[in-house]
């Protein structure tokens, strides 16, 4: 059986049918180019940049040995150029380049430079690798080391100082500098980093010049300095993180990693001032007022040193108060400590005060009493002594000593806040008769509460 096309599918219609012979034109010259590409294989080039490479130790001799690779091989930019046939080559990406170092042979702490070779990970033998720029990367290979600073100004082994450098006042106003002060937080600096440039840290600075004139303290952030053995800079690190060598030329890497790299540190400015010295008395007797104690001081004057803003408000500073039950006819010379707010002292190695209270107006006599008051006993409870009777010392104006007697005072234990139990309660004394009156020295009383 014959079959007949169709006319517009004959081959003489088709070779005068435009489109057809465009479309077959086409495919004629793609399968010409395709088969020349094959057999006759061009030859180009590629150029892949911003390639990194990755070095490990896992799994080699110095891992087991404890050995760190320090140098930062990972930041490195790398260029391979790839020659081969065209249709392989283009086919390529960058993520197809390999890099890598021979590490094998890394058994001790060095800088060694190793060559970077390259490879793709498509395997054809036609593809050759034309050049690796850099051609090599310096490693460099150490022991982990770490050490602490530690801030102790004190200490005569200290390798953790403060330099705030230049740093002027106004002594004619009553300025001086004071101590510098650092956070808790930067007490301890930790440094790791490779053991050949640890071991030479010899110390450490929280270091800046400041070059200004203060009249009150100041905060500033500080450099940190590590010094050799002989005291040459090895590196220094600021604040915003730049780090220069002994050279004050910028590094990149210092292969070392530290728990901080600035310092806030506090400058203290204090105030120097003259003021007068005063007695301070306590426990005063009923009717008597510190302005009617007549004392001599062994000094009027002393210099305060301190913070301006609490020194400007000080005209005058006292002693610790002497208590009246210290004071008689027969105990009127003290020794006393200065009583100084915080963050005063006193210029100067002596820091107390010589007082003695002029008593030759007062007697003191010793009275047998047999009474006890007891003041303050919550409702319910009731109070009671074994004691029948003891004698206490009491001091006050000679014309009223002369005069007193035993039932003229009352003697007072105050049980205010205690419960049943056994009390030594101290004894204090009152008059209705007469006033100025005190008792002398620490007198109890044995007191049983139910």
């Amino acid at each position: 059986m014959k079959i007949k096309l169709p006319q517009t599918l004959r081959l003489n219609s088709l070779l005068y049918n435009k489109k057809f012979t465009v479309t077959l034109s086409i495919i004629l010259a793609f399968s010409l180019w395709l088969g020349i590409a094959m057999i006759e294989k061009p030859i180009r080039e590629k150029t892949f940049t911003d390639l990194n490479l990755s070095v490990s130790l896992e799994g080699t001799s110095a891992e087991k040995m404890g050995l760190t690779i320090f140098s930062d091989v990972s930041s490195q930019k790398f260029s391979v150029t790839v020659s081969g046939p065209n249709y392989l080559v283009s086919e390529l990406e960058a993520d197809d380049i390999l890099l890598s170092v021979p590490t094998d042979d890394i058994n001790s702490a060095y800088e060694y430079t190793l060559d970077v070779t390259a490879k793709t990970n498509v395997n054809d033998s036609e593809l050759k690798i034309k050049s690796v720029s850099p051609a090599s990367v310096i490693l460099n290979v150490d022991y982990n080391d770490k050490v602490d600073f530690n801030y102790q100004p004190d200490k005569e082994d200290n390798k953790y100082f403060v330099e705030l450098n230049n740093i002027n006042v106004n002594p004619e106003d009553g300025y001086m500098l004071g101590d510098v002060i650092i956070p808790d937080t930067h007490k301890t600096l930790t440094i790791e980093g490779p053991r050949k440039i640890i071991e030479k840290i010899g110390r450490v600075s929280a270091f800046l010049d400041v070059n200004q004139t203060l009249s009150e303290s100041k905060a500033f952030d500080t450099d940190v300095v590590l010094y050799g053995s002989n005291e040459s800079v090895l590196y220094r690190f600021t604040p915003d993180g730049t780090v220069y060598d002994g050279n004050n030329n910028v590094i990149l890497n210092s292969y070392l990693k530290m728990s901080f790299t600035s310092v806030k540190v506090t400058q203290e400015i204090l105030q120097q001032k003259e003021v007068a010295c005063k007695a301070k008395f306590a426990n005063l007797p009923s009717g008597l007022s510190a302005d009617d104690i007549s004392y001599r001081l062994d000094k009027s004057k002393v210099t305060i040193v301190g913070l301006p803003e609490i020194v400007d408000k000080i005209t005058e500073i006292y002693n610790e108060p002497i208590s009246f039950k210290e004071i008689s006819p027969s105990s009127n010379r003290f020794k006393k400590p200065f009583d100084l707010p915080d963050g005063i002292t006193v210029l100067g190695e002596d820091k107390e005060l010589n007082i003695t209270v002029d008593t030759s107006k007062y007697l003191e006599t010793t009275l047998t009493v047999k009474n006890v008051k007891y003041t303050g006993l919550d409702e319910g409870l009731k109070a009671s002594s074994s004691n029948q009777s003891f004698s206490i010392k009491v001091c006050g104006p000679r014309d009223v000593i002369r005069k007193l007697r035993a039932n003229d005072i009352t003697v007072l234990a105050n049980l205010e806040g205690k419960t049943a139990g056994t009390y030594n309660v101290e004894l204090s004394i009152k008059s209705d008769k007469y006033d100025k009156i005190w008792l002398v020295g620490s007198q109890t009383v044995k007191v049983e509460i139910k």
